[in-house]
């Protein structure tokens, strides 16, 4: 202020006051500097707003578009994915010879116990030879329908090893098919023979038939003119009588052989039908007994099959290698019950898996084929490295925990070949009952559907219930 321009006045009062051109000097300073405060501030308010906007749409367009990856997490347990092998037989049986004692070691596929065959043998042998005398018998009605003049037997039959038996059979049945079908063949003779007889007797009756009729045209003839001589009354009338008489004799006779003849056809259709009728009621019967024959080898088929098999099952075998336990017979003879355990084999190689709880809020995501890491919180120092697992299932039904009461669904996992890989590089093993901590890969999700889902619950919750 000590510094004025030279042609402004200035003017002081005896107050001390400034007055005139100085005052409105000043007031136009003050008011540029509050302007320019005022344009300064909302500069910055301005430039404030478009950083907040900036951040949010970045960080909205970043939470729409970046993807996580979901996991629903459980605590779970190694458990064993293996139990002993019990060793067991369906029809049971006498015990024939042992071969193993408690506690003997045997690879898988070991004899481990033989039961008697005595009884399973004898039922095979009756089987096989009926399933024999079937075979045979099916052969024979075979030859029979198809009205053949010779059987022949199939190679299944003729290849058995009891050669005296097959050939008692072969001889047999050929002797049947002979003598039935010498049989048929002598009724249907009978028929063909009483259709000759009658058709022969027809020929004869038709012969005389004709015979009647010239006979009747010549006296037709020789009684027109009889009838002519006497109406001129040049011959007797005694005489045209006995000619009249003699030709109504005729015609008689005729008709006569006529109603023979007709007889004898109506005989002949019908000794045609019954011959008919007994080819057909032969070859029902011989269908009828092939039908029956064939149902009855396809029987002993299935019966040998299982005697078979059970013979197969005398040699009861190790279903794994491992170690012979609560094995109490000690003696043949004994009687092994159908169904009972006869003894169990603990395998030396066994199976592990995770059980792990599941969260019921996670198990609409959670299905069989999904992967999982698994870490085991034993090994602490190996805490950093994941083991790779898939799940292999998940139970249908809710189960509920008898101390806390919480629900949980139980999910099974078994580690992939990756995940052993990693146990076996990392020098890690299971061990039943050790703990593990689970996280069953659900799929990616956006940021923004972590973050407004549970909002977007809520409020479906709240609308629902409004």
């Amino acid at each position: 202020m000590s510094k004025q321009n030279k042609d402004t006045p200035v003017v002081v009062g005896d107050d001390g006051v400034v007055h005139g051109d100085y005052v409105r000097e000043m007031s136009e300073v003050n008011v540029a500097d509050e302007l320019k405060i005022e344009t300064d501030h909302k500069g910055r308010s301005r430039f404030g707003w478009w950083v907040v906007a900036a951040t949010f749409l970045f960080f909205g367009g970043w939470a729409a578009l970046a993807k996580l990856d979901g996991a629903a997490i459980g605590i779970g347990q190694v458990v064993t994915d293996s139990q002993n092998r019990v060793v067991q037989h369906l029809e049971g049986g006498v015990v024939g010879e042992i071969f193993v004692k408690e506690g003997d070691q045997v690879q898988q596929g070991d004899l481990l116990l033989r039961l008697s065959d005595a009884r399973a043998s004898s039922e095979l042998e009756i089987v096989e030879s009926q399933l024999r005398e079937a075979l045979g018998q099916e052969a024979r009605l075979l030859a029979e329908r198809a009205a053949a003049d010779a059987v022949t037997f199939p190679d299944e039959l003729l290849q058995q090893s009891d050669k005296a038996e097959v050939e008692a059979i072969v001889e047999g049945q050929r002797q049947v098919f002979e003598a039935r079908r010498e049989s048929y063949k002598s009724n249907i003779e009978i028929y063909q023979k009483r259709i000759s007889a009658l058709e022969k007797q027809i020929r004869g009756m038709k012969a005389r038939r004709d015979n009647l009729v010239g006979r009747i045209q010549s006296y037709e003839a020789e009684v027109k003119e009889w009838q002519e001589l006497f109406d001129r009354q040049l011959a007797d009338r005694i005489r045209l009588n006995d000619m009249q008489r003699e030709l109504l004799r005729l015609q008689g006779e005729k008709d006569s052989v006529d109603a023979e003849i007709a007889k004898a056809e109506v005989d002949i259709s019908s000794t045609r039908s019954e011959l008919m009728m007994n080819k057909q009621v032969y070859m029902e019967e011989v269908v009828t007994q092939l039908r029956e024959t064939q149902q009855k080898k396809a029987d002993l088929l299935s019966r040998q099959v299982a005697w078979r098999d059970t013979l197969n099952r005398m040699d009861i075998r190790a279903p794994a290698t491992g170690e012979v336990v609560g094995f109490d017979i000690s003696t043949v003879g004994a009687v092994v019950q159908p169904g009972k355990t006869i003894m169990e084999v603990v395998p030396n190689e066994q199976e592990f898996a995770i059980k792990a709880r599941v969260q019921v809020v996670d198990i609409d995501r959670i299905h069989p084929g999904l992967m999982a890491d698994i870490r085991l919180s034993a090994f602490n120092f190996q805490a950093a490295h994941i083991i790779e697992a898939e799940v292999l299932r998940v139970s249908a039904d809710a189960f509920t925990d008898e101390k806390t009461g919480e629900q949980y669904y139980e999910a099974r996992l078994q580690v992939t070949e990756k995940g052993l890989a990693t146990m076996k590089e990392q020098e890690m093993y299971f061990v039943p009952g050790m703990p593990a901590e689970v996280m069953i890969k659900t799929g990616e999700r956006t940021v923004m559907h972590y973050l407004l889902g549970p909002v977007i619950s809520l409020s479906e919750k709240a609308f629902r219930e409004a």
